[in-house]
């Protein structure tokens, strides 16, 4: 955390409700060209008395952002993964391996993190796999999993304002413990 500036990655494949999380934590409905290396929303938010601006990094995991996107990763506070609740299997859920690997391997250490699995389309209902297998995931690296369903609007403004209270809060302990720890000159 940079000052009263916390940095939130939203990282996952096309098609995996990037962009509108970003677009409903920014509350706009401007929608941007898909393919740039990264797009930001913000919001300012009271957290324990003092005015926050949490920014959301959607970040691009196409390959020719591959180089440009590992430096947007610097000062990360936390991390929304996302997947597409409909696929059986669930290919989305299972590349985000790669990017918790590759975000451990850049920043030297995990971050706190949300999973959202969501349901772009109101055509297509959400698998029974993905929901399984999205909570076995999150389980498995403990982190809180959510859905959100984008084409009810206010079901899933709700989620995702539920899902970057939940992130703030954990990025928020995070930051008192390391305090906490400076001041007892101990590192772990």
């Amino acid at each position: 955390m940079k000052g009263n500036t916390i940095k939130v990655l939203i990282a996952g494949s096309r098609y995996t409700g990037k962009g509108q999380i970003g677009r409903a934590w920014g509350r706009t409905d401007a929608d941007l060209p898909a393919l740039q290396p990264v797009i930001l929303y913000d919001r300012d938010v009271e957290i324990e008395g003092a005015r926050h601006r949490v920014v959301a990094w959607v970040l691009s995991y196409d390959p020719e952002f591959e180089d440009l996107r590992v430096s947007f990763f610097k000062g990360a506070d936390g991390v929304v993964f996302t997947f597409n609740a409909v696929e059986d299997p669930p290919i989305s859920l299972e590349h985000l391996d790669a990017y918790v690997a590759e975000l451990e391997r850049v920043l030297h250490r995990s971050l706190p993190a949300v999973l959202v699995a969501v349901r772009l389309d109101p055509g297509e209902a959400p698998s029974p796999v993905a929901r399984e297998r999205g909570a076995a995931w999150a389980a498995d690296r403990r982190m809180p999993m959510f859905e959100a369903d984008f084409p009810d609007k206010e079901q899933f403004a709700r989620v995702v304002d539920r899902a970057f209270a939940t992130l703030v809060d954990a990025i928020m302990a995070r930051a008192r413990r390391d305090r906490t720890r400076s001041r007892e000159g101990r590192l772990f």
